[in-house]
Order: C-alpha cells, then structure tokens, then sequence
C-alpha cells in the first residue's frame, strides 16, 4: 500500500525536478543571453556617445570653417576696395602720362616731312594710290 502511494508521489517529485531543470536551464540561457545583451549595450552606447562627440566636433569645425569664409569674403571686399582705392589713381596717372608722351611725339613730328618718310613725295601721290593708302589722319 505504500508504494502504491508513493509512487505516485515518488514520479510527481520526479516531474517538478525536471521541470526545475528545465527551468534552470533556459534561466542559465537567459542570463548569458542578457550579459550579452548587456555587453552589447554598452558597446553601442560608447560607439554612439564617440559618433557624438565626432558629430560635435564636425559642427564646431563647419561653424570655425563658416566663420573663416565669411571673413575670406570680407577680406576680398576689402581688398577690392583697397585695389580700387589705391591703384585706379596709378593706373590714372600712368594713362595720362602715356598720353602727354604721345601727344608730345606727335607734336614733335614734322607732319609735312611725314608721308615723305614714307616715300610719298606729294598728297596727289598719295590720292593716286586710292584706298590701299590709311589716310593720314587715322595715324594721328
């Protein structure tokens, strides 16, 4: 009579130790599976907290550059206006010298003594020549 009690009893122990083994077991699984997760966690966390820091340092460095071509753009106004303060009243200046030197060459020539430098010994020589000839009046 008793063994046809504890049998029973005997295979229900039986039973939740399995169970309890079987427990353990996927509690075991989990547990590696969440100190990975962890592991996992905290290398995603450091990428992202350095993918920030990147990320801060690319703005700054975008700002910095920004910063630098703005004044690039003034400093290039600036010098525009340097060039145009300073170097069109030289450029004014050489012009007119250039053309007091011309004029005063051109006054110097002789123009009767011109066309016979030329080999042209009258103006009706030169009419006899028609349209091959500049007049003289162009060169001056």
């Amino acid at each position: 009579m008793m063994i046809s009690k504890v049998k029973p009893l005997h295979k229900k122990v039986e039973e939740t130790t399995q169970a309890i083994d079987n427990a353990e077991h996927k509690m075991s699984v989990l547990e590696n599976k969440r100190q990975t997760l962890e592991v996992r966690l905290a290398g995603l966390a450091k990428g992202f907290e350095e993918a920030t820091i990147d990320k801060n340092t690319q703005e700054e460095k975008t700002i910095q550059m920004d910063k630098m071509l703005e004044t690039a753009a003034r400093l290039r106004k600036v010098c525009i206006y340097c060039i145009i303060l300073y170097e069109v009243p030289k450029i004014s200046v050489i012009q007119s010298d250039i053309r007091a030197t011309a004029e005063n060459r051109l006054r110097s020539t002789d123009v009767p003594a011109f066309p016979a430098s030329l080999g042209l010994e009258s103006r009706r020589h030169i009419k006899s020549m028609g349209k091959s000839v500049v007049p003289l009046a162009k060169w001056l």
